[in-house]
C-alpha cells in the first residue's frame, strides 16, 4: 500500500508535493563527521504522468533539447500505432516536454533511438511497418530513418542497419552502420555481401556522406565525442593490409570528425586489436598492440606490449607516444574493463613494470607492479607522467583536473605492504586523489570497490568491513558498502549512509549534487520506508540532493518499489533540463492505472520536476 507520499499518477494530470526530509546522515572514517550545518529547505516535485508506456524500452529513449522520441508499445496501450492491424510493435512518438504535446510518427521501432545536436535517428523494421524501406525487394530488414528536431520532417535514408553494432550520434552527425547483406550490396567490392560499412550522415547538409573505407569490425565499439566518432576497421572483412604491416589479421583505428563542418576521415593506421581506445575533448587515446604493429615501441627488446598513444587532432603533429625519461614509451596496463580512464583533457593509465625493462618503479623491492600515470592530452607530445605508486583492481576516474585513483596496500612497500587507512591490515584499496595542476597525491584513507566523478563531485563506495571505522548505515553490522560524497578541489566529504551498488549522477541546481539511486530501504536505514509499505526491504528507485556546502541528503523524489532486473533499464534517468527528469514507473508497483487503459500491467513514463525552495 501506498500513502499520501506517492503520487497518484492519472494521465496528463499534474499534482505537487513536498517530499520531507527523511534523515540526516553522519558518520564517516576515523573520528567522523562534524555536524553539518542546518540543511536547507526542501526542494517541491511535481510529478506528471505522459501517459506513454515504454514497456521495458527506456534505455532506448533519447532527447534533443526539449524534444524526446519515446519508443511506445502498442502492446501496453492496447492500440495499433502504425496501422499493421496489430498491436505488437513499438512504435516512435515524439514529446515535447516543454507543451506536454505528443505526435505519433507511426513507424515501428527496431532497436534504440540515437541523437545529434539538431536530429534523432532510429531504425524501422520493415516487418512490424509492413513496407520494404530500402527497394531491395524484401520486407525482413530495419532501415535507418532520422527526424529533424526542428522542421519536424522525417527522413527514409534507405539503408538497411546490419543485426550487431553500435551506431553513434554526435555534435555534427551521426556515423550508421549499413550492412551489405541487408542492402543486398557489396558496398567495398571485395566480392562478397558479408560486410558492415560505417556511413557519416552531415546535419548541416542533411545527407548521406561518402563510406568509410573498408568494413566495420562489428565487435569493437564505436566511440562518439565532441563531434568526433573512432571506429575500428576490419583487415580480415576487409582482405586489405590497412595498415601496412605485412599481414590481413588487425582492428586498425580511424575516426570521423564533424568538428571542421564536413565529415573528415582520419586514418590512425594503428592497430588496437581488443585492446581499449577512448577520446578525450581534443585527443583520440588508445592502446597500440605492439605484437601486431610489428614495433618495439617502447625499446625494450621486445614486442609484446602495449602502448600509449594520443593522436592530437587538433595540434596537427598526428600520433604521438608520450613519454617519460629517454625511451619513447611505456608498456601500459588498462586495470578497468573499460580500459582508460579518460576526463575532457587527461587520461589514466597504470603503467606495468614488468613490461619496460623490469624496473621497479615504486621501489618496492619488486617488478611486478602496475603503477598510475596520467596525461594531459591539449599538450602535443604529451608527458606520460608516472607517479611511483601501485594501484590495485578498482578503476580509476578522472574529469576535469583532478582524479581518483585506488592504491593497492599490499603492493606497496618492502615485503609487509602498507596500511594506507589505518585499519590494521595492509590488503584494502585505499582512495587517493589526483591534482594535475599540481601533480599532488592525497590519501583520502578510504577503502572503497568503486568511484564515480562528475567534474570535481565524486561518489565512492565505502567498504565498511575493510575501512576500519564500524557501521557507517546504522544497521549494526559492517557487512555493507556504503556511498560516500567527496568533494576533489575542498577534499570535503561526507558519509551518505546509503547501500547500493546501483546509482548515476544528474545534472546539479545551483550548489547542489543529485543522484538518481536505486537504495536498499534496510541497509539504508537512515531513509526508512521509502515507500510506505509497512516494512523496509524494498529497493526503491530515489532522487537524492546531496548540498554540496554541508547539508545533509534529502530524498527529492521517491518512486514504488523496482525489482532487482529493472536497475539497468531505470538508470540513468533521461535529463531534460537540471530540473526536469524522465523516468519510468511500475503501475503494478504503484497500484495506480497511469495511462488510462483500465488496467495496472505497464510501464508508464513519467516526468518529475524539481522546483528548489525559494
Amino acid at each position: 500500500m501506498l500513502s499520501a507520499l506517492f503520487l497518484k499518477f492519472m494521465p496528463r494530470a499534474l499534482f505537487s508535493i513536498l517530499i520531507p526530509l527523511l534523515a540526516a546522515c553522519g558518520g564517516g572514517s576515523g573520528g567522523g563527521d562534524p555536524d553539518p550545518p542546518p540543511p536547507p529547505p526542501d526542494p517541491i516535485t511535481t510529478a506528471r504522468s505522459t501517459g506513454l508506456p515504454v514497456d521495458n524500452s527506456f534505455g532506448d529513449l533519447a532527447r534533443v533539447g526539449d524534444i524526446v522520441l519515446v519508443p511506445v508499445s502498442e502492446m501496453q496501450a492496447g492500440v495499433d500505432l502504425n496501422g499493421d492491424l496489430d498491436v505488437a510493435d513499438r512504435v516512435i512518438t515524439r514529446l515535447d516536454t516543454r507543451t506536454d504535446a505528443t505526435q505519433n510518427l507511426s513507424l515501428a521501432c527496431a532497436g534504440r533511438v540515437i541523437a545529434s545536436n539538431q536530429r534523432f535517428a532510429f531504425t524501422v523494421s520493415e516487418p512490424a511497418q509492413g513496407l520494404d524501406l530500402n527497394g531491395d525487394g524484401d520486407q525482413l530488414d530495419n532501415v535507418w530513418h532520422v527526424h529533424h528536431v526542428a522542421s519536424q520532417i522525417t527522413q527514409n535514408l534507405a539503408i538497411a542497419a546490419p543485426a550487431v553494432g553500435n551506431s553513434v550520434g554526435t555534435a555534427g552527425g551521426f556515423v550508421l552502420l549499413r550492412s551489405e547483406a541487408g542492402d543486398g550490396f557489396d558496398l567495398n567490392f571485395d566480392g562478397d555481401m558479408l560486410d558492415t560499412i560505417a556511413v557519416p550522415f552531415d546535419d548541416i547538409s542533411g545527407a548521406l556522406a561518402p563510406a568509410i573505407p573498408g568494413p566495420v569490425a562489428t565487435n569493437r565499439p564505436l566511440i562518439a565525442r565532441n563531434g568526433r566518432v573512432l571506429i575500428a576497421r576490419s583487415e580480415p572483412s576487409a582482405g586489405l593490409d590497412l595498415n601496412a604491416d605485412g599481414d590481413q589479421l588487425d582492428n586498425v583505428l580511424s575516426m570521423v570528425d564533424f568538428q571542421p563542418g564536413l565529415p573528415t576521415f582520419v586514418d590512425f593506421a594503428r592497430s588496437v586489436a581488443t585492446l581499449p581506445y577512448a577520446l578525450t575533448d581534443s585527443a583520440a587515446v588508445y592502446l597500440i598492440d605492439e605484437a601486431t604493429s610489428g614495433a618495439d615501441l617502447n625499446l625494450d627488446a621486445d614486442q609484446t606490449d602495449a602502448i600509449l598513444a594520443v593522436f592530437n587532432v587538433s595540434s596537427g603533429l598526428g600520433e604521438q607516444t608520450p613519454f617519460s625519461g629517454a625511451a619513447s614509451g611505456f608498456a601500459v596496463a588498462a586495470f578497468s574493463q573499460a580500459g582508460l580512464a579518460v576526463g575532457r583533457d587527461h587520461v589514466i593509465v597504470a603503467i606495468t613494470e614488468g613490461g619496460h625493462f623490469n624496473q621497479d618503479l615504486n621501489t618496492d623491492g619488486d617488478p611486478f607492479d602496475a603503477v598510475l600515470a596520467w596525461v594531459d592530452t591539449t599538450t602535443a607530445p604529451g608527458t606520460l607522467n608516472i607517479v611511483p605508486i601501485a594501484v590495485g583492481g578498482v578503476p580509476s576516474v578522472i574529469d576535469g583536473a583532478r582524479g581518483l585513483f585506488a592504491v593497492s596496500e599490499a603492493n606497496e612497500g618492502i615485503f609487509d605492504g602498507t596500511d594506507l587507512n589505518q585499519d590494521g591490515d595492509d590488503d584494502d584499496q585505499v582512495l587517493h586523489r589526483l591534482d594535475t595542476t599540481t601533480g599532488a597525491i592525497t590519501n583520502l584513507g578510504l577503502a572503497v570497490a568503486s568511484m564515480t566523478l562528475r567534474d570535481d563531485d565524486a561518489i565512492v563506495s565505502v567498504i565498511e568491513a575493510s575501512n576500519g571505522t564500524g557501521p557507517l548505515n546504522e544497521d549494526g553490522d559492517t557487512d555493507d558498502s556504503v556511498l560516500r560524497y567527496v568533494r576533489l578541489d575542498t577534499l570535503s566529504s561526507r558519509n551518505l549512509a546509503i547501500v547500493s551498488t546501483d546509482f548515476a549522477f544528474v545534472r546539479p541546481a545551483l550548489n547542489d549534487l543529485r543522484l538518481a539511486v536505486i537504495l536498499n530501504e534496510g541497509q539504508s536505514v537512515p531513509f526508512g520506508d521509502l515507500n510506505q509499505d509497512g516494512d523496509t526491504d524494498d529497493r526503491v528507485l530515489v532522487l537524492i540532493q546531496v548540498n554540496s556546502d554541508g547539508g545533509v541528503p534529502v530524498v527529492v523524489a521517491p518512486t514504488p518499489e523496482v525489482s532487482d532486473t529493472a536497475a539497468a533499464d531505470l538508470l540513468p534517468p533521461l535529463e531534460i533540463t537540471p530540473d526536469v527528469f524522465l523516468i519510468p514507473t511500475s503501475e503494478a508497483a504503484a497500484g495506480q492505472d497511469r495511462n488510462g487503459d483500465a488496467d495496472l500491467g505497464d510501464t508508464v513514463l513519467t516526468e518529475i520536476t524539481i522546483t528548489p525552495p525559494a
